[in-house]
């Protein structure tokens, strides 16, 4: 009996199991995903709407009006 004999090779690993089924646009869970996707994006829209300033201040080159007008109609 020699020292150097080859080793014994182990049985090869079982086939992996064949993937699920791709999902198909009648599936529920993709229509509830296009769902919500369409409403994430609707309430994108409606918050970029109501920012009126970009990072560098405002959209328009005026002065901001930031004094309040007093009782007696002047400002202060």
């Amino acid at each position: 009996m020699s020292l150097f004999s080859s080793p014994k090779m182990p049985p090869p690993p079982p086939p992996p199991e064949p993937p699920p089924p791709a999902p198909t646009r009648d599936d529920e869970e993709v229509k509830k995903a296009e769902k919500a996707e369409r409403d994430r994006i609707n309430r994108q829209a409606g918050r970029k709407a109501s920012i009126l300033t970009t990072g560098r201040g405002l959209l328009n080159e005026e002065e901001a009006t930031t004094t309040k007008p007093s009782l007696i109609g002047g400002a202060r």
